[in-house]
C-alpha cells in the first residue's frame, strides 16, 4: 500500500527517493560557444564533487552537511530539510566547472549521501538517498 501512495503521492508523501552522479560526462554534450575568434574543444569530465542546494540551483544555495562521516574510501554526509523545502543534488564536473542537479522529493526530511574516491578530487561512486 505505501509503495502504491508513494507513486501515486510522491512530491506530497515523504518517500525514499535515491539518486546518484553519473561518473563521467562525454565529450559534446556540453554546448561550448567560444568569443569570436576562438575554437572550443572538450574531452571526458570526471565526477569531482557533490552536494545539495536548497532551493532554484541557480541561486546556488549550496549546504554545508549537517553531519559528515569519513572512512578510508567512503564518506557520508548527511543534511536535515523542513518538510516541503525545495532541495536539488548537484554534482560536479572538471574541477566543477559544468555542474548537474537533480531535484530531490520535497517531502524529504534527511538526505544522507554516501561518495567513494578513486583519488583525491575523482570520485567512484557517490549516491544520495533522501527519505
Amino acid at each position: 500500500m505505501r509503495i502504491l501512495l508513494c507513486l501515486l503521492a510522491w512530491p506530497m508523501v515523504a518517500c525514499a527517493q535515491q539518486a546518484s552522479c553519473p561518473l563521467t560526462i562525454d565529450e559534446g554534450t556540453i554546448d561550448v560557444k567560444p568569443p569570436l575568434g576562438w575554437e572550443a574543444s572538450s574531452s571526458l569530465a570526471h565526477l569531482s564533487s557533490a552536494g545539495m542546494v536548497r532551493g532554484n540551483p541557480r541561486q546556488l544555495g549550496y549546504l554545508v552537511p549537517t553531519t559528515t562521516k569519513k572512512g578510508k574510501s567512503r564518506g557520508v554526509d548527511s543534511w536535515h530539510f523542513d518538510k516541503g523545502e525545495e532541495k536539488w543534488l548537484w554534482c560536479g564536473y572538471g574541477r566543477e566547472v559544468i555542474q548537474l542537479a537533480k531535484r530531490m522529493n520535497d517531502a524529504a526530511t534527511r538526505c544522507e549521501m554516501t561518495g567513494k574516491e578513486e583519488r583525491p578530487g575523482v570520485y567512484i561512486e557517490i549516491t544520495l538517498i533522501c527519505k
